[in-house]
This record gives C-alpha cells, sequence and structure tokens, in this order.
C-alpha cells in the first residue's frame, strides 16, 4: 500500500497578477519547494502542481506554479493545503525524522511501561514538543524533544524511549478535562532538529 501523503504548507494568498503564491510552509526545508518539486491539493488527488520558482518571503515562499497562468487562478487556491509523496522527501541524516513519521509511535518510559501514543509534534523555539496521550484518552503530556528527557527512538520498533523523566511528566501532565493550551502551527511534514 503506498504511503499516504504529508502536508508541506498551506496557500495563505496570491500575489501579483501573473499567478504567483505565498505559501506558509510546515517545516523549515526549503527542497520541497524546488523548482520542478510535484505538490498535491489533496491526499488522494491525481492532479499535481509543479514548482517553476521560489523566493523566499520573510518566513514563506511565493512559488510560481506552472499550472496557475495568472491571478485569477491563482485566488482559486487560496486557503488550500499543500501535499507532497513522501517518496518525493529528502533522505534526512542519522537520528533526524520527519514529524510524520512520529506520530503513531508508542511512548515508553524508562521502565519499559508504556506512557500513551504521540499524537502530534509542535514546533517550538527551543526544541520540538512531542504530545503525548495516553491510551485511555484521559491524560496527555508535553514532552521536549531533547536528549535529556527522549532516549532512543526506534521506528522499526514504533516507539520512543523516554530517559528517567518522571519529574517532568508529572509536571507537564494535563489532564484532558483541563483547558488544553494554544498550540504552535499543526505539524505536519517537518525536519525536526535531533534530540539532544
Amino acid at each position: 500500500m503506498a504511503e499516504e501523503r504529508v502536508v508541506v504548507g498551506r496557500i495563505v494568498r496570491a500575489h501579483g497578477v501573473r499567478g504567483d503564491l505565498l505559501v506558509a510552509p510546515t517545516g523549515d526545508d526549503p527542497d520541497r519547494f524546488a523548482r520542478g518539486q510535484k505538490l498535491y491539493l489533496g491526499l488522494y488527488e491525481p492532479d499535481s502542481l509543479t514548482v517553476r520558482q521560489r523566493y523566499d518571503a520573510q518566513g514563506f515562499y511565493r512559488i510560481h506554479f506552472e499550472e496557475v497562468p495568472d491571478r485569477n487562478e491563482a485566488e482559486e487556491l487560496v486557503g488550500r493545503t499543500l501535499y507532497q509523496d513522501p517518496s518525493a522527501l529528502p533522505e534526512l541524516p542519522a537520528g533526524a525524522f520527519y514529524h510524520f513519521q512520529l506520530v503513531g509511535l508508542a511512548v515508553k518510559r524508562a521502565d519499559g511501561r508504556t506512557l500513551g501514543t504521540l499524537t502530534q509534534v509542535h514546533e517550538a523555539p527551543a526544541s520540538d514538543l512531542y504530545e503525548v496521550r495516553a491510551p485511555e484518552g484521559d491524560r496527555e503530556w508535553m514532552i521536549p524533544a531533547r536528549r535529556e528527557f527522549v532516549e532512543a527512538i526506534d521506528l522499526e520498533k514504533g516507539e520512543v524511549r523516554l530517559a528517567e523523566c518522571d519529574d517532568l511528566l508529572e509536571a507537564v501532565e494535563n489532564k484532558r478535562s483541563q483547558e488544553r493550551p494554544t498550540r504552535p502551527r499543526p505539524h505536519g511534514f517537518h525536519r525536526r532538529r535531533k534530540a539532544r
């Protein structure tokens, strides 16, 4: 079965008269928007958009797609999400992972007991944060993706192994009945920093 496409950005607005689009990327890897890259407007849509030109624009990318000839066509795409096939993603160095690879992994304590499931990865200035939800769904934790808290990530076993960090887990535990914190932008497809 083919791997599901991953989110790489969202179209924010049209720019200029020749069909350029301002795109908010979900990560910091510009190669996803390199000339010739094919992006999709849905998980299963067969038609693709081909990047002709890309310009940096203060945290965004201004992109001209071959299939979008003018502003009228561009306006029709505002608000849409852009996807990419996983097979087109650049290979990462050892110890680095794309966020979509981490979502769904079992998270285990240092003693081997299962804490929960990694449900989302949030970007934060100091390090990424792993949102982990208990099997019962009544508790969750936001765990920093740092070496002192995360001992190992094993994609073959499908698990994240935590270091001994019971004090941290108690401090960051959030009961589902409480108001949840404001989330950073949603995960999608990002290059993640190595756990430190």
